[in-house]
């Protein structure tokens, strides 16, 4: 499943992909490195990224990019604290406070 920051951005960053999967492990591809990271499936309501891999929600995205992360060669799993809070205040500013609760509700389930 696409997640952390990748979920954020919808595409690799800086050649780096990060999934969530069965078992943690880097695999290096030519001009692309991915990030398998150990972590529970897809939610209900994940969105079909391709035929097999799916996207996180919104809710779990957020959640994703609030954890602690070591950054390893200067690239990092999450987004920085600034893009995340943007991001919610997009939220806010374009969709409302109520769909901001929204997603803390179903953050917490």
């Amino acid at each position: 499943m696409i997640s952390h920051r990748s979920a954020a951005e919808g595409r690799p960053g800086d050649g780096h992909i990060f999934l969530t999967y069965s078992y943690t492990r880097n695999v290096e591809l030519p001009g692309l490195t991915v990030h398998l990271l150990k972590g529970p499936g897809h939610d209900t309501g994940a969105t079909h990224f391709f035929e097999v891999l799916f996207r996180s929600t919104e809710p779990r995205m957020f959640l994703e990019n609030l954890q602690s992360a070591r950054s390893t060669s200067g690239i990092s799993k999450t987004m920085s604290r600034e893009d995340l809070e943007n991001r919610l205040e997009a939220v806010i500013r374009i969709r409302g406070e109520q769909a901001l609760n929204q997603i803390r509700d179903e953050a917490a389930h």
